[in-house]
């Protein structure tokens, strides 16, 4: 990569609904990076089309003041969050070969953009590869190659693909669940173990490139923020979130090797998966004191009769000592103290009790 931002080489597709202040955001991003080519889809909100708030909305999401080819799609009657962006990326693809994908409370560091141009461009024709994600959900992690490393889980929080590999996930979406005993493995064999459940898009496209064994592209600094975490959101609803207000870096090369900390963790691209995967399910928390003492009472054979899901979502409590490392890391590396502070408590009660490992 040179010390320049270029512009993008991926279209970029914004898939918006009715939260014209976030929009604003995402758009003033999206405009510091100037794709040439910019997708723009609306779902239309159960309070129709004349909505006040849907209208400005994408009024923002098309303002376009600079050289770029603008493809708009609106919606006639609402299809809700998961329907509304699997419709827009298919009629994206009916045009294009790769895609770049944000969502209208997903904010980036301009540079995010044609990083992931650049990534799709230089993994085009390798077949182990299926995703490019700007979310580094550890912050900063060390680089395998090129500024970037080669994970088995990405996030779809700013992300990019080909259309080969979007129309295997849409023509042939069942998939094999991996056989490994990672703890990632464990994961999405529950999600293929759900015949007929319901499951967020997202959530299912990444069980589906777990499953098809392939990799994602991952920056070795976070590039991307969700800002939608919120009682407003669909399914990021708690404004204590620690995947929330997660700090971004930029790119562009050279990346400050001093900012590097490492908290005890083996800086592997298996352990950021597992370690990843950690801080999801610790975010799932509401009442982390309540959950150690289930734990607790788990461990020892007195407690309730759970199933397959549940103690998989107490996985973080039976690798306490992991999980803290991992709140240790996202605190050194500049998260929010007060939102791990709860979380660090439980899982420091945890050990301190003995009682897991």
């Amino acid at each position: 990569m040179s010390s320049e931002v270029h512009p993008a080489s991926a279209p970029v597709l914004l898939v918006v609904h009715r939260r014209p202040e976030k929009v604003a955001r995402v758009v003033e991003c999206i405009r510091a990076a100037h794709p040439q080519v910019l997708f723009v889809a609306a779902d239309v909100p159960a309070e129709g089309a004349d909505d006040a708030d849907h209208r400005e909305a994408v009024r923002l999401a098309t303002d376009v003041d600079w050289p770029c080819e603008l493809r708009v799609t609106m919606g006639e009657r609402p299809l809700g969050c998961s329907s509304r962006i699997l419709s827009a990326i298919d009629w994206a693809f009916e045009s294009v070969d790769r895609l770049v994908v944000i969502e209208d409370d997903i904010v980036f560091d301009p540079s995010f953009i044609s990083w992931a141009g650049m990534i799709l461009d230089r993994y085009e024709h390798d077949p182990s590869i299926g995703h490019v994600g700007g979310r580094n959900e550890l912050v900063r992690w060390p680089a395998q190659t090129d500024g970037h490393l080669i994970a088995r889980r990405g996030s779809m929080w700013g992300w990019g693909t080909w259309r080969d590999v979007w129309q295997r996930y849409r023509t042939s979406p069942q998939t094999a669940a991996p056989s490994g005993g990672s703890l990632l493995d464990q994961h999405v064999g529950l999600l293929e173990s759900r015949e007929g459940a319901s499951v967020v898009w997202d959530i299912d496209l990444s069980r589906f490139l777990i499953s098809s064994d392939l990799r994602s592209v991952v920056p070795s600094v976070n590039l991307v923020d969700n800002i939608g975490f919120g009682i407003a959101a669909t399914h990021t609803t708690e404004d204590g979130d620690i995947r929330a207000h997660f700090p971004t870096g930029s790119a562009v090369p050279p990346l400050d090797e001093t900012a590097w900390v490492n908290s005890g963790l083996d800086l592997t691209a298996d352990v950021y998966d597992d370690a990843a995967l950690l801080v999801g399910l610790i975010a799932s928390y509401r009442n982390p004191s309540a959950v150690a003492r289930l734990s607790r009472l788990v461990e020892r054979g007195s407690g309730p009769e759970l199933d397959a899901a549940t103690l998989h979502h107490l996985a973080p409590f039976r690798h306490a000592e992991t999980s803290a490392r991992v709140l240790a890391h996202l605190r050194s590396h500049g998260v929010d103290p007060s939102r791990l502070a709860p979380m660090e408590r439980a899982f420091a009660s945890v050990i301190d009790a003995g009682s897991l490992s």
